[in-house]
């Protein structure tokens, strides 16, 4: 990949981190692709153009993989669109909302009408209980129903939970296996956790060369999960 390799050690803890060192250390005139990581991540990608300011910067987390503890990183293969990055705060912040307005005590399809509130709010397109028919050696033996499947503004599948435990590996195979079936890249599980000690969470993933990964919206960073054919 072309363009100034920029290695900041352990000092990066955060894509935000990252940013401000960039607007401070970035060499403006030169035209390239600048990588910023720590000894465990590579954080973000961004462009540096010849006519910008220091402030003018791209930085986003992009999706690499950690090849060697000092070395590049390997290619996942692309870097996170920001408009995306925008879009799956915003996604956040909907789940966050609907926590704070419903409170614990309510059933999966409560806070899942709640989200289609949200989304409608918004004027988002998207489709709900959407039916996924299981083959088997050719034979149908079942079906399955995808809670919310996001279109234009943000191909997305939410998968909805309302548990008293936390997001479970069964819990991202599932969501896995609709977004394999809809040819989509991205999902994510929304847990509205209803023990007394615990909040909402979320976990977002995404296929990369029709392999799994966990992304980690604050840092960038993936953890590659593995099926049995791997």
């Amino acid at each position: 990949m072309p363009g100034r390799w920029i290695y900041l050690s352990s000092l990066v803890n955060s894509i935000h981190h990252a940013l401000e060192i960039l607007a401070r250390t970035a060499i403006v005139g030169e035209t390239g692709e600048i990588v910023v990581l720590d000894q465990t991540h590579f954080f973000g990608v961004g462009t540096c153009f010849p006519d910008a300011g220091r402030n003018s910067i791209f930085i986003a987390p992009c999706l690499y993989k950690n090849e060697s503890r000092h070395g590049l990183g390997k290619l996942v293969p692309k870097e996170m669109d920001i408009t995306d990055l925008h879009k799956m705060n915003e996604l956040v912040e909907m789940f966050q909302d609907v926590a704070n307005g419903l409170k614990k005590g309510r059933t999966e399809t409560v806070y899942q009408n709640a989200i289609t509130v949200e989304l409608q709010e918004r004027g988002i397109q998207y489709t709900e209980e959407e039916t996924m028919p299981i083959y088997y050696k050719g034979k149908f033996v079942g079906q399955e129903r995808l809670d919310i499947v996001l279109h234009n503004w943000l191909q997305i599948i939410i998968e909805l939970k309302a548990t008293t435990t936390d997001i479970k590996s069964d819990n991202l195979w599932q969501v896995i296996s609709y977004m394999r079936y809809k040819k989509y890249i991205k999902g994510v599980v929304v847990n509205y956790n209803q023990s007394p000690n615990k909040q909402f969470s979320y976990t977002f993933v995404l296929l990369q060369e029709e392999r799994p990964y966990i992304y980690d919206l604050e840092t960038g960073a993936l953890t590659e999960l593995t099926d049995y054919a791997y």
